[in-house]
């Protein structure tokens, strides 16, 4: 198989994302979506429980632009933080960080994954068209006959890595969360088409699947979406 340009340079950087400030904006969205979701930040089995020391050290790993850490510093006044990401592109500026900002090995692991075997389609009417969401679902979970699995196997890899105390659950999305998480979902499906399929034509794969986005939002417009149930897996590691 030969790998187009785009193609080629996604798999090389492994990121299939855009970084500007569009991306940014929908990153700390869908932070605050997941917020909203969860109803935390840091899970409550290690902060309620009293599994922190006095001046914890928190790592944010792919942080992204940052916002999550960000709010821990106001959750944790006294705890240090790092976040880790493959690029610097969102970071905010240090100027207006937090002074609080470290990492050492071990301590509590907390991963937020969307899982593809969770999504589905859903709507007020059977009698509403809804191919083009079905379609797109059928895409999240990978190619035909395969369905993209691992988010699901965190916790296994957890414990297969050495962590101890693991917990994993899934939040299925309440219906008032359904229309703004397919946003989300829709702004980072047409980043990817961008960066990641092949453009070099009206009948790329880029500008095909930007159709099929364009028919997913008008279904979604008259009540069909997609919704799924993200996962939360935590561990810890002495």
């Amino acid at each position: 198989m030969t790998l187009n340009t785009q193609t080629q340079a996604f798999l090389e950087q492994g990121y299939g994302l855009s970084r500007g400030y569009a991306p940014s904006l929908r990153l700390n969205f869908q932070h605050q979506l997941l917020r909203d979701l969860l109803g935390y930040t840091l899970h409550p089995d290690i902060v309620v429980k009293g599994n922190l020391p006095p001046n914890p050290r928190v790592a944010d790993v792919g942080t992204g632009t940052g916002q999550w850490l960000i709010d821990i510093s106001h959750e944790i006044p006294s705890a240090q933080l790092d976040g880790f990401d493959i690029s610097k592109e969102q970071f905010p500026s240090t100027a207006w960080l937090p002074p609080q900002i470290s990492f050492k090995p071990g301590g509590f692991l907390q991963r937020v994954e969307y899982d593809p075997t969770s999504f589905r389609v859903v709507s007020p009417e059977p009698s509403l068209k809804r191919s083009a969401n079905e379609k797109h679902v059928q895409i999240i979970r990978g190619p035909e006959g395969v369905t993209t699995t691992w988010p699901s196997q965190l916790p296994e890899h957890f414990r297969h890595v050495g962590f101890d105390g693991v917990v994993a659950k899934n939040y299925p999305l309440p219906p008032h969360l359904y229309m703004p998480f397919m946003q989300c979902h829709l702004c980072a499906a047409e980043e990817v088409s961008f960066t990641a399929m092949n453009n070099d034509s009206s009948e790329a794969q880029g500008p095909s699947f930007r159709k099929l986005l364009a028919e997913v939002y008008k279904e979604c417009q008259k009540g069909v979406t997609m919704t799924e149930s993200p996962v939360v897996v935590i561990g810890r590691k002495e």
